[in-house]
């Protein structure tokens, strides 16, 4: 995609305003997705076009009408496929916050990096889910040996390339 503004703006902003007792890591894992995944993406693409009858319904013995999917399923089974047909990643993204700030004030910091990547969210589409983990030394080891988590997202090439990218000139910051 086309940006006349770097999506990685509000990040940087937001971590601008660290101060320098304190840091903030971003580790983005990334690794090929599983090799069905493609054909997996297309077969649930398939079902969201196909309306459901509720269990209720069925054992009322009422009569459904409704065979057309809703705009909505119609939308999300596009998007769907059309990312079936890039390259996709499982994707990691972790966030480290150090500092001297007290706990709530860690937290709040680092619900607002969280946050710029909220900007990358497409409404009943795709989103990225803020998991807080806690402080935990096994979670900053997780960090340091680069393991994927249970926590991740499905990424295309496209989609990659708007949370990791490098500057470019034409694109302001």
């Amino acid at each position: 995609s086309s940006f006349k503004i770097d999506p990685l703006l509000s990040l940087t902003a937001t971590l601008s305003e660290l101060t320098k007792e304190e840091s903030a890591w971003i580790q983005i894992v990334i690794t090929p997705a599983y090799d069905s995944w493609n054909k997996d993406a297309l077969s649930y693409s398939q079902r969201l076009k196909t309306p459901s009858v509720s269990l209720l319904r069925t054992i009322l013995g009422a009569q459904t009408t409704d065979t057309k999917p809703s705009e909505l399923a119609i939308e999300r089974s596009k998007a769907v496929a059309d990312k079936s047909e890039l390259p996709a990643y499982q994707t990691t993204i972790r966030i480290v916050y150090r500092g001297n700030a007290r706990a709530i004030e860690a937290k709040i910091r680092l619900q607002a990096i969280a946050a710029a990547f909220m900007q990358f969210n497409t409404p009943n589409l795709n989103s990225f889910k803020t998991i807080f983990l806690g402080d935990k030394d096994e979670y900053i080891g997780d960090y340091h040996l680069r393991e994927s988590s249970a926590y991740i997202s499905m990424l295309s090439t496209q989609e990659l390339s708007g949370i990791y990218h490098l500057p470019h000139s034409e694109i302001d910051t």
